[in-house]
């Protein structure tokens, strides 16, 4: 399983190493370069500790993009899902600190008029999960690991990584000739019981 899980994050990370080097190469001779940063609002389902959980929180995404030709352009980035941290006085037996990010890479189909842009994305992405708990055992359960020892607890951490696909739908607006203003909607699904649904508001800047 393990072979499994890190022969998956070798590939995408290539994949996305490969698309990469191909935009910025596209993108110094042709000048279809852009960036993204979008700020938004996230709701998550997740196999967590012992079962399914959920968290709602502040989402926010980083990413460059290659416009292809006028209907296809082609996104990679990084992507915080939100995050809940508990101090070492908040945590108990019952809860635990969560943290979900990914990195992903995206196709773009576009259709442009005098206002901006309607655009739909269809992708993968790699989701990683942590969560950090209080544990009484002497070692702390499963794939976990040690991170704090207490008087009678020890503070554990535990991650797992899945695949997800990526749909969403959004309109960039024009500002200027090399500014947009983007909103979007967008829905993941994948491994570990994983799902989430966000919407974000961000800006777009032609290079």
């Amino acid at each position: 399983m393990l072979l499994k899980v890190s022969a998956k994050k070798c590939l995408f990370k290539s994949l996305l190493s490969l698309v990469f080097v191909f935009m910025m190469q596209q993108s110094i001779a042709q000048q279809n370069f852009y960036g993204i940063t979008s700020l938004g609002y996230a709701s998550n389902d997740y196999d967590g500790l012992s079962q399914s959980q959920s968290l709602d929180a502040v989402s926010y995404k980083l990413g460059v993009g290659y416009e292809y030709n006028r209907s296809w352009s082609f996104e990679a980035g990084f992507q915080s899902l939100g995050e809940e941290i508990l101090s070492m006085d908040e945590l108990n037996f019952e809860n635990s600190s969560i943290e979900i990010d990914n990195i992903y890479l995206n196709a773009l189909g576009r259709a442009g008029n005098r206002h901006g842009e309607l655009f739909y994305r269809v992708g993968i992405a790699r989701v990683d999960t942590s969560e950090s708990y209080l544990a009484s055992a002497p070692l702390c359960g499963g794939q976990s690991s040690i991170l704090a020892v207490q008087q009678d607890a020890m503070l554990c951490q535990t991650s797992k990584s899945g695949m997800a696909g990526v749909v969403g739908l959004g309109f960039d607006f024009y500002i200027h000739h090399s500014t947009l203003l983007r909103i979007e909607a967008e829905y993941m699904s994948g491994e570990n019981g994983y799902s989430t649904s966000a919407t974000y508001l961000g800006i777009r800047l032609n290079f």
